[in-house]
């Protein structure tokens, strides 16, 4: 799944010939899967329905609050993919299980890659005796912190806190963290979409207005990528506090994310090169539990 990232102000979008034509280049229509427009940007419904005709999603992303909306083609795809979701529901707890374990042994060896070790044993303990979602969800935010007190003293301090914050984030890292989680959440839900999932069915995540559950549930194993990259780019000094604004929180503004593009989509390639085979999975549990 290819995406194209749009973020200059003002642009101007036309379609030709199987292409979008912007900025002075053209780009074949072949070549993309998923259009990211995070600024002002002129396009028309002729454009959109163009698009969606051709089967790519168009994701509208506010980088102030990383508010977004989806607009694809509304066909209805694998029917029985959606009917085995609504099924597996009886056995969510083992679901959300065992992605939940995957997380902290994915966050716990990336600790470890930079020499640090974090005692998993009693976080995979709880997690084993947990009975409900929410008991699970317990564990998962008592890793989380744990693991975070670990992850921000990796970074300089002029860039953080030392701890989580988000809905706003309130300094440089958090601000860049939130905005790739955001960023990796609408990249899965449009793939979901494509694979004919129903993604406001979850297992670990719980649905609530437009709430994309289940892409919420996958982001779940691959947020360590993103902490990697978040670390590199502070580390690498390819961001600099003059790339971000305060505004309520703290957010990157246009001269960084321009920076971070490139990287922004090589990242999304490695993250989906493990998401299909994560996805395979997940199909398997859910036809099985549906059988």
């Amino acid at each position: 799944m290819t995406p194209l990232f749009i973020d200059k102000s003002g642009i101007n979008i036309r379609f030709q010939n199987q292409t979008l034509k912007l900025d002075g280049k053209t780009i074949p229509l072949r070549l993309i899967d998923v259009v990211v427009i995070a600024t002002q940007a002129e396009l028309d419904s002729k454009l959109l329905l163009k698009l969606t005709k051709e089967g790519i999603i168009v994701l509208l992303l506010n980088p102030s609050n990383y508010e977004c909306t989806l607009i694809h083609t509304g066909e209805v795809k694998n029917a029985d993919l959606k009917l085995a979701q609504y099924a597996a529901l009886n056995d969510r707890l083992k679901i959300a299980k065992a992605i939940i374990e995957a997380k902290i042994l994915n966050h716990t060896n990336h600790l470890k890659a930079h020499e640090i070790d974090l005692n998993v044993a009693p976080y995979l303990d709880s997690l084993k005796s947990a009975h409900s979602v929410e008991s699970l969800l317990g564990v998962e935010g008592t890793y989380s912190r744990a693991y975070f007190q670990h992850y921000f003293p990796l970074i300089s301090r002029k860039f953080h806190h030392g701890k989580r914050s988000k809905r706003p984030p309130l300094d440089p890292a958090n601000a860049l963290l939130s905005y790739l989680y955001s960023m990796m959440y609408h990249l899965i839900h449009a793939k979901l979409l494509i694979q004919g999932y129903e993604p406001g069915i979850g297992y670990l995540h719980t649905p609530f207005r437009g709430h994309s559950a289940l892409a919420s549930d996958m982001s779940e194993l691959f947020r360590h990528h993103v902490n990697e990259f978040v670390l590199n780019a502070f580390q690498s000094q390819t961001v600099s506090i003059n790339d971000f604004y305060k505004k309520e929180g703290v957010y990157l503004n246009y001269e960084g994310r321009k920076k971070l593009y490139t990287s922004i989509k090589e990242l999304w390639v490695f993250i989906e090169k493990e998401l299909n085979p994560a996805l395979a999975w997940l199909r398997g549990q859910i036809c099985q539990t549906s059988l």
